[in-house]
Formats: C-alpha cells, sequence, structure tokens
C-alpha cells in the first residue's frame, strides 16, 4: 500500500517537480517493485482522472461565469422569437383555415343523386341520355357530362348540371342554376336547400363573402334541419370569424 510519502512522490512525478536524479529512482523502484508499481499506476490513472474531470468542471463554471450576461440575453432574445414565431404562425394557419380555398374544401362535396327514372314521355331516348350522363357524373367525368345534363330538364340533372360546371371552374354559370333552383317554388323544399347550399358554397370560393353569407340566412330561414343545415350554420360561423 503506498505511503503519503509515496503518493507525494508520484504527484511530484507527474508534475515534474522532481529532479533527474530523484525521477530515476522511482523509476527504478517501479523496475524493481511489481506491486509498488502496480499501485503507483492505479493511483496515477486515478489521480489525473480526476484532475481532468476536476478541470473540465472548472473550465465549464469559467465559461458559463464569463458569457453570463450574454447568454441571458440571447435566451431572452431566442424566447421573444419564439412568441413572435408562434403568433405569427398561428395567425397565417387561421387566416388558412379561414380562407377561401380552406372553407370551401372543407365543406364541399359533390352532389350524390339517387338513380333517376324517367318515368313518361319519350322513354328509350331520355332514360339512356339520363343513364350516361349519370354514368359519366359518378365518374367524375363532369366535362364529358355536362352537355347530357344540360339536355335533361329532371331536378336532380340540373342540380348534377350545377356541380358539374363547379367542379371545372365555369362557377357563374353554376351559380345562376343554383340560384334559380334555389328560389323555384315548384320542386321540393329539400331540393330547394339543396341548390341553396351549392350556391352559398360557390359564392364561397368566389370570394363573395357577403353575398355567400346572406344565402346561408336564406337557408337557414326556410327549413330548421336537413343534411345541409348543421353545415350552414358552421360555414356562416367560418365566414363571420374571418
Amino acid at each position: 500500500m503506498l505511503s503519503e510519502n509515496d503518493i507525494q512522490q508520484l504527484e511530484d512525478y507527474q508534475y515534474n517537480r522532481l529532479s533527474s536524479s530523484e525521477r530515476k529512482a522511482v523509476e527504478q523502484q517501479m523496475k524493481k517493485d511489481p506491486v509498488y508499481k502496480k499501485e503507483a499506476k492505479a493511483y496515477l490513472r486515478l489521480y489525473q482522472g480526476f484532475q481532468i474531470d476536476k478541470l473540465s468542471r472548472d473550465m465549464q463554471r469559467w465559461d458559463q461565469e464569463q458569457a453570463a450576461p450574454k447568454f441571458f440575453q440571447l435566451k431572452h432574445l431566442l424566447l421573444a422569437a419564439s412568441v413572435s414565431l408562434f403568433i405569427a404562425v398561428g395567425a397565417y394557419l387561421f387566416q388558412q383555415q379561414n380562407s377561401s380555398p380552406a372553407n370551401y374544401a372543407h365543406f364541399y362535396e359533390a352532389y350524390k343523386p339517387l338513380n333517376i327514372d324517367n318515368r313518361g314521355g319519350k322513354a328509350d331516348l331520355d332514360s339512356q341520355l339520363i343513364w350516361e350522363a349519370q354514368k359519366l357524373y359518378k365518374g367524375k367525368k363532369y366535362a364529358q357530362a355536362i352537355p347530357l345534363l344540360a339536355q335533361c330538364l329532371k331536378v336532380d340533372c340540373q342540380i348534377m348540371l350545377g356541380v358539374a360546371l363547379l367542379e371545372t371552374q365555369k362557377e357563374n354559370e353554376a351559380k345562376a342554376i343554383f340560384r334559380e333552383l334555389s328560389r323555384e317554388q315548384s320542386i321540393s323544399l329539400e331540393k330547394q336547400q339543396i341548390a341553396s347550399w351549392y350556391l352559398a358554397l360557390t359564392l364561397v370560393k368566389t370570394e363573395e363573402w357577403t353575398a355567400a353569407e346572406k344565402e346561408l340566412e336564406h337557408l337557414l330561414r326556410t327549413a330548421k334541419e336537413g343534411y345541409y343545415i348543421d353545415q350552414a350554420k358552421a360555414l356562416k360561423a367560418r365566414i363571420k370569424a374571418q
């Protein structure tokens, strides 16, 4: 076991505080005494590791003390920047969420009619036309469906025609069809409401906010319940939030 003198001598050896003859004496003892050599090497590794760890901690502490004011300022600058970025992103997302494309995409769903029967009239010709028009419409081939739907005077055909025009970016023509159907007293209230809903959506797409809100109010006045009523209330609330 190393004595206090041995430990002091090894520390002096480590830091080159020994004379040439004293260093040689330590080295000779290590060569002659394997036990001493083993304990000396273990102590030197331990001491060196301790010193390195201590020095590392001291250097870190010195760096922190020297950089404290700058670090404090930087931390607050980063915090302020983060808050500003959060506000900006939040505002952008809110704006995007309430923008015309976002509102339109969120609420839009193409009209899905039941199969239309042709009862009476020119059965063969009209049935074939209606069947082909529905097939194209349901296959989302709106441009091809438009000329066929335009020849069909049934209400469902006209609603599909308006949607097909809307899908092919012919918003003005779609608005004209939906506006006429939404005020047509000879058709069912349900079909009037459907036309009114799509008219409001078309107005949202073209960013005619006041007209869209008025159309939604008209829809909500004419019906207390129905598939589009809850959606109309939600869309109206979004428009008001802009």
